[in-house]
C-alpha cells in the first residue's frame, strides 16, 4: 500500500526531518530512507552552494572537468557536513554521481 501522502498528492519522494534534527531523503515506492545533512539550516546551506555550483557550471565539460568540478562541490560540501559523505548512498554521494556524469 502505497503512503497516503504519495496517494492523495501524488508526491514520488519527500525530505524529512528526524526527531535527532537530521534530514533525511524519503523514497516513497520502496520506503528508502537516505541521510541528507546533520541539520536543516545546513541543508539550506548545502542547497544553496549546489545551486550556485551548478549555475556557473561551464559548458561541455570532459570527463576529467567534471570529476574536477564535482570534487570541489564535495570539499566546499564538506566544510560545511562532515557526514555529508558518511557512505556512498548519502543523498550527496548519489548528487555527485550525477555531477561527474554530467547531470
Amino acid at each position: 500500500m502505497r503512503n497516503l501522502a504519495s496517494y492523495l498528492f501524488n508526491i514520488p519522494n519527500l525530505v524529512g526531518i528526524g526527531e535527532n534534527r537530521k534530514v533525511y531523503y524519503i523514497t516513497i515506492d520502496d520506503n528508502i530512507i537516505c541521510y541528507i545533512s546533520a541539520d536543516i539550516n545546513i541543508f539550506i546551506k548545502e542547497l544553496l552552494l549546489y545551486d550556485n555550483y551548478m549555475m556557473h557550471r561551464p559548458n561541455n565539460l570532459d570527463e576529467s572537468q567534471l570529476i574536477e568540478f564535482t570534487e570541489k562541490f564535495r570539499k566546499e560540501l564538506l566544510d560545511l557536513d562532515k557526514t555529508a559523505f558518511l557512505d556512498e548512498n548519502t543523498y550527496w554521494s548519489e548528487i555527485c554521481e550525477e555531477m561527474e556524469y554530467g547531470f
